[in-house]
């Protein structure tokens, strides 16, 4: 393996790391933020409340 092709597999690796990652916090964003929307329904917290994680 030469030394560009080194570098560019580094690349890529950090951009699919990039990536995954900024996909990974918009969807704990996204489930936090629907959680205390629905949060107000208190039909979810009655069937939330006997559910043991």
């Amino acid at each position: 393996m030469s030394n560009h092709e080194h570098w560019v597999g580094m690349c890529v690796e950090q951009a699919q790391e990039m990536y995954v990652r900024r996909w990974s916090s918009l969807g704990a964003l996204v489930i936090i933020l629907w959680d205390f929307i629905v949060s107000w329904n208190s039909e979810y917290k009655y069937i939330w409340r006997y559910v043991k994680l």
